[in-house]
């Protein structure tokens, strides 16, 4: 949060103005008891500070706090010496005050400011001790009667804050009488001793411009004393037992340095869980600081195009799976607080904070799966593909009690390669939201099978945007469509990778998990192939042939980018030697025991590597032996249903009125044998442009409107997607291809 630097008089009547009507609306009084004090008016009283275990750790930093503090400090005090009695305001602080019995102090609890009030306690108890050191122990006894109750305080309450509990060591180190020893260790877990250290540096030198006169050292801290003591301001908001602390926290903290919203899920379950009468110190320290207050919980990772600290992107997961819907990442702790922390219903906050924690340590164990293990292989299908929408589901059938191990492993497997095989086809991720909450639904109705419910799910749909691939259509798309252009190559690097894991499975060759440099994609014949791979006499369609095949799966391998390098264009004779050479990979050493490498190699191992991907990522014929792909039901809806095929004794006429393209159109569709494509697939048959197909039949839509009532020879329909497809019926194509061998007779 940064200092505030506006004038006093404006910024105080705004700011109240805004909790008083926060406080109207929620408790139906006209205001809240604020007032504008001196620091020192609050902080010279015998009292306790306490702050809520609920609250976040010290997080003030340098940069953004400590050093524009400090500046506004010494432009104060310049503005003193040049006789400007000026004020500096600092922000609210928000109190409430706790019964406690009469041998006690009086406490208070820190609602709202927590990180101001621990920054000013540590400016206060440095620059106390640098005017100790340079003897200036007036202005030191009335610093530090800011930090310290005195010597008749009870025990344990002699320092006037009272932080949590991971600041707690950190903070009453840093505040010993004699200060921290020089060889204290440093807590990592938050800035308390870096901040002491310092505004200590700050003060003493501060001191030290003073020159080496004791009358002007004592003069100078006296001068800091009565400014930071008199001159620096805030407004405390002061609440009863009766108000909603947690609510007025909420409110305030929307309009300013916004806290993580895991940081707000454990003030609201904290808060609930004291409001019902729960051990909060226990479930703190026992429960939510093992897990969640975790440091790992707030390291920033990638999701997508964002970066996140983990713990929100955990809870996004978790609010998924809880609710069964999709969940607005910046959405999270309204939904947290409205739908989940229902206080209407009973919710019990000490039994929801431990569910969260645990599923958090299920989700942990997700990110740090084993190597070896079905939920590691998972979990890097889901990252290579970016999959996070999943993550819900996988979190789901890890917290299902009485589902067994087997059972999930192979709802894990199956889930897997759906998504890869998909992925490998380019089939949408579009609906994947939808799929997978919709999946949870059905998983929950019969949680102890949930590894079929699953499956029998993913396989059920035709749709583009829903269906599991068959191994028929997987490998037919791998032996002849250019996957090194139509796949990311990371996700290529992945792939392969994987290949040479099952490789390695059934071998008594050393077992490999990471690859221990980064490896690239080597098209064995290059790209760049005519000068060291040259086709002498050869047709037109040889060379096409030879092009159609450099991107293809049986063409490609993995090798080390500086390999890769020197491979260049190389000779086949030139390459095999080098493989065994400077790769370990099996996969290279099968290619190198072979003595030709052409086109009909590359046939015959992109068949075996497309079926050694159909194993590795089964399909649902596989996985499901009563599976029957003719129940499948196709999600392509025709559209313009009322509009009339064109009757088979009519096709002559269209064909020969038709415009040339149309024609080419008509026949390639005829040739495809009823096969339902999209449009980019028939504009890819036809080798036209995208766009160019739409075109065509708006020509076409234009003619026939005149002539066949806007009668089609072929099908069109649009998918849940909105992806267009086409195809012709048995009678269309049976008289298409009559026409089209008619045209081509000689």
């Amino acid at each position: 949060m940064q200092i505030e630097r506006a004038p006093l008089v404006p910024v105080i009547p705004a700011y109240c103005l805004f909790v008083s009507t926060s406080a109207t609306r929620s408790h139906g009084r006209t205001a809240l008891d604020a007032n504008v004090s001196a620091v020192g008016d609050i902080l010279q009283p015998q009292t306790r500070f306490v702050v809520p275990v609920y609250q976040r750790p010290y997080v003030w930093e340098r940069e953004k706090q400590w050093e524009p503090l400090w500046s506004d400090v010494l432009t104060l005090v310049a503005a003193h010496e040049a006789g400007e009695a000026r004020d500096h305001f600092l922000g609210a602080i928000v109190l409430q005050q706790e019964l406690n019995n009469p041998t006690e102090l009086p406490r208070r609890i820190l609602i709202d400011g927590q990180q101001r009030m621990t920054t000013l306690q540590l400016l206060f108890a440095a620059a106390g001790f640098a005017a100790r050191e340079m003897g200036a122990e007036a202005a030191a006894v009335e610093l530090l009667r800011c930090v310290r109750n005195g010597v008749l305080a009870p025990p344990g309450e002699e320092l006037k804050l009272s932080p949590t509990e991971i600041d707690r060591a950190a903070f009453e180190l840093v505040m010993a009488p004699d200060g921290p020893p020089p060889d204290a260790e440093d807590d990592p877990n938050n800035h308390v001793q870096e901040a002491f250290e310092y505004f200590l540096e700050v003060t003493r030198e501060f001191g030290v411009t003073a020159g080496t006169d004791q009358a002007d050292t004592l003069a100078r801290f006296t001068l800091l004393a009565r400014i930071l003591v008199q001159r620096l301001r805030v407004v405390t908001i002061n609440l009863t037992a009766e108000d909603d602390a947690q609510l007025i926290f909420e409110t305030l903290n929307a309009r300013g340095t916004p806290l993580l919203e895991i940081d707000n899920v454990k003030n609201a379950l904290l808060h609930l869980a004291s409001r019902q009468h729960h051990d909060v110190e226990r479930l703190h320290a026992e429960v939510w600081l093992p897990e969640l207050g975790d440091p790992y919980w707030r390291d920033e990772v990638r999701q997508g195009r964002l970066v996140r600290p983990r713990a929100e992107v955990f809870l996004n997961h978790w609010l998924t799976m809880e609710l069964n819907e999709s969940v607005a990442s910046t959405k999270l702790f309204p939904t947290f607080r409205a739908r989940v922390l229902d206080t209407q219903r009973g919710t019990d906050a000490a039994s929801l904070l431990t569910e969260l924690c645990e599923d958090a340590a299920v989700m942990r164990r997700l990110w740090e799966a084993p190597e070896g293990t079905s939920a590691a292989r998972l979990m890097r299908a889901l990252r290579k593909t970016d999959t996070t929408t999943a993550l819900p589901l996988v979190l789901l059938l890890h917290r299902l009690p009485n589902l067994s191990g087997e059972r999930r492993d192979r709802a894990q497997a199956g889930l897997e390669a759906y998504i890869v095989r998909r992925m490998l086809l380019g089939l949408t991720t579009k609906a994947y939201n939808r799929i997978f909450v919709e999946a949870m639904s059905k998983v929950r109705q019969r949680p102890d099978e949930a590894d079929d419910v699953l499956l029998r799910f993913l396989a059920a749909s035709g749709g583009r945007s829903a269906r599991w691939p068959l191994s028929e259509e997987l490998v037919s798309h791998l032996l002849g469509h250019p996957i090194y252009h139509a796949v990311t190559r990371a996700r290529l690097e992945y792939v392969l990778w994987e290949l040479e894991l099952v490789m390695r499975s059934g071998s008594k060759t050393e077992e490999l998990v990471h690859a221990r440099k980064r490896l690239s994609i080597e098209h064995v014949i290059p790209q760049s192939w005519s000068t060291h791979w040259p086709l002498p006499d050869a047709s037109d369609e040889e060379i096409e042939e030879r092009r159609s095949l450099i991107h293809v799966l049986g063409n490609l391998t993995l090798v080390t980018k500086n390999f890769n390098s020197s491979l260049s264009n190389s000779a086949w004779m030139s390459k095999r030697k080098s493989l065994p050479q400077h790769s370990l990979l099996l996969m290279n050493s099968r290619l190198a025991a072979l003595d030709t490498w052409d086109e009909s190699a590359i046939r015959a191992r992109g068949l075996q590597l497309a079926e050694m991907i159909a194993d590795r990522w089964p399909g649902p014929e596989a996985m499901l032996p009563d599976f029957d792909p003719q129940s499948i039901p196709h999600a392509l809806e025709e559209m313009s249903p009322g509009n009339a095929m064109v009757q088979a004794e009519d096709i002559a006429a269209v064909w020969s009125q038709c415009s040339p393209l149309m024609r080419l159109l008509l026949e390639d569709l005829a040739t495809a044998d009823k096969a339902r494509r999209t449009y980019a697939e028939v504009e890819d048959s036809l080798g036209w442009t995208r766009g160019q197909l739409a075109s065509v039949l708006g020509g076409y839509g234009n003619f026939a409107k005149e002539r066949f009532q806007s009668r089609r020879p072929f099908r069109i329909a649009r998918d849940d997607d909105g992806e267009w497809w086409m195809w012709v019926d048995d009678v269309q194509t049976t008289a298409l291809a009559e026409l089209a061998r008619s045209v081509h007779a000689p």
